[in-house]
């Protein structure tokens, strides 16, 4: 499992990031990989799945195949998937989180493979399911596309 911790607002903001990509007005949040992987055969389109109910988790549990250890008083769980993809090369990660009087917020990359990478020739469809700090607000995704750099 990888942790990650959302760099604290005072920091963000003083790099000038745009205070939508950075995360304006914050409370940060750390987010932990429950599990990922390259092919999801129920989900085919781009899309992000909360749960924070025990039914919730099940029916994502069944999405990816595995379970996943939370204890829904502290955490929720989030499904990130990219969708279906002709090639593989592709990823999504969720990278941040945050809070804001208004909403979740979380910042996904999804990487795309360049013209000259090398990539298997099969369907692929990404994904990555976290567990995050048990939030009952609206999900914000802020997502940013990065094209991977091949020889």
């Amino acid at each position: 499992m990888t942790r990650l911790s959302v760099i604290g607002c005072s920091l963000l903001l003083s790099l000038s990031f745009s205070s939508a990509w950075a995360g304006g007005s914050c409370g940060k949040l750390s987010v932990e990989t429950l599990t990922s992987g390259f092919y999801n055969q129920y989900v085919t389109e781009k899309r992000y799945v909360p749960a924070r109910t025990e039914a919730e988790v099940e029916e994502l549990e069944k999405l990816v195949g595995t379970s996943f250890d939370v204890d829904l008083s502290e955490q929720m769980v989030l499904g990130a998937f990219m969708g279906q993809r002709n090639s593989g090369g592709y990823s999504i990660e969720v990278t941040k989180a945050w809070e804001s009087d208004e909403a979740l917020h979380v910042k996904v990359l999804l990487t795309s493979p360049g013209p000259t990478c090398p990539v298997t020739l099969a369907i692929t469809s990404p994904y990555e399911v976290v567990a995050l700090p048990a939030v009952d607000k609206e999900l914000e995704v802020h997502e940013r596309t990065e094209v991977r750099r091949c020889r």
